[in-house]
């Protein structure tokens, strides 16, 4: 995935911190697994859906760049609105043992704030994680803090989600728009230098033929010269023209004049 502008860096960053975060939910929930319920096979089975929907949310937005619709729908429907509900009725019947299912819809609801572009959505799946959430913990007993514990969990991880993409999504835009500012006025200087480089040359061709002329070190009647004729009364002109009547540099404008006087003198006028 290409990450040159400001705005592609701020998506390759929030898919490496939710992945980062999912991650670290499916770490613990391997552990708790792994220690407390090795020997239900519904645990293990949801494990693996976990897997393959992290895979797929997180892949598809690494090689697109980012999150699709479809693969964090999936990963919000099987992930935190069934498992919980599937892992309680595999035999998990206390608060404990659904607790790191209920530690993954922090993360779902973290990669929907993110990857939905519309408010509407991101409520919509805000509060469907939590009614879940409330209702499993509900089915097993759990205290209202318990309750309130999973549920501020997944608000905030949505909102925290939320206000990071908003700010590194300004952020990248603004460079953006200072790199394509900064490119358009290296882009004019160079045209500018070019123009004062060609300009440049310009006058000191004409100034040296002019020069040579005038010292007698070339016949004006050369045809190599008599060439350049319909070209130098107008030179002259615009340059004897263009020197200030008051100016008090009287020296240089009739050193002036007298070259273009002996140009239109050899027959070159």
């Amino acid at each position: 995935m290409s990450v040159g502008s400001g705005l592609q860096r701020a998506q390759a960053f929030m898919i490496l911190a939710t992945g980062l975060y999912r991650a670290s939910h499916l770490v613990a929930g391997i552990v708790a697994v792994a220690q407390h319920q090795r020997g239900r096979p519904v645990a293990w089975a949801a494990l693996g859906v976990v897997l393959v929907t992290s895979l797929l949310v997180f892949g598809t937005a690494r090689s697109r760049g980012w999150f699709g619709t479809w693969p964090t729908v999936a990963d919000t429907v099987a992930v935190g609105c069934v498992l919980p509900f599937v892992v309680f009725g595999g035999g998990a019947r206390h608060p404990a043992d659904i607790a790191w299912v209920m530690l993954l819809g922090g993360s779902a609801s973290s990669v929907a704030a993110v990857a939905f572009t519309r408010r509407a959505a991101v409520y919509g799946v805000v509060a469907a994680l939590a009614l879940t959430q409330a209702a499993a913990y509900r089915l097993t007993g759990a205290d209202v803090a318990v309750i309130a514990g999973s549920l501020n969990s997944v608000v905030a991880s949505a909102v925290l989600a939320g206000v990071f993409w908003w700010y590194l999504r300004r952020q990248g835009s603004l460079l953006d728009a200072a790199t394509a500012q900064a490119l358009a006025a290296e882009s004019q200087r160079a045209r500018y230098v070019e123009r004062i480089a060609h300009h440049r040359a310009l006058h000191d061709t004409v100034l040296a033929t002019l020069t040579t002329i005038a010292s007698g070190r070339v016949d004006a009647n050369a045809p190599l010269v008599r060439n350049l004729a319909p070209v130098r009364p107008r030179i002259c002109g615009g340059w004897s023209s263009s020197m200030p009547t008051g100016s008090p540099r009287r020296g240089p404008r009739r050193r002036w004049r007298a070259r273009c006087g002996r140009l239109r003198a050899s027959g070159c006028g």
